[in-house]
């Protein structure tokens, strides 16, 4: 999945269930699995391949329904994304300027 984002992140993978040991107790290195999980961290304004299951991070959750992250579907939103910020640079030249 491509996304943008306009801050940086740090997403780590969810584990969905406590691994169990063969008897079926719960296992003492569950802590350590957890220590293990895969980490993602983005840039700010920029444009990122990361997996799927980055979705489910609730940091990803509330980012994206704050518009400070966004999934890119085609060429089309990453060309838009670079419209937009290359408009804000220039109007945010212009307010300096002045």
């Amino acid at each position: 999945m491509r996304i943008f984002t306009r801050k940086a992140f740090l997403f780590r993978q969810p584990v969905e269930e406590p691994p169990k040991l063969p008897d079926g107790s719960d296992n003492p290195n569950y802590l350590s699995a957890l220590k293990q999980a895969a980490i993602i961290r983005t840039q700010p304004n920029q444009f990122q391949d990361v997996p799927e299951w980055v979705q489910k991070d609730l940091m990803f959750k509330w980012a994206f329904d704050d518009g400070d992250i966004e999934i890119m579907e085609s060429k089309k939103d990453e060309k838009r994304i670079e419209m937009e910020e290359k408009a804000e640079k220039s109007s945010k030249a212009k307010k300096i300027g002045n």
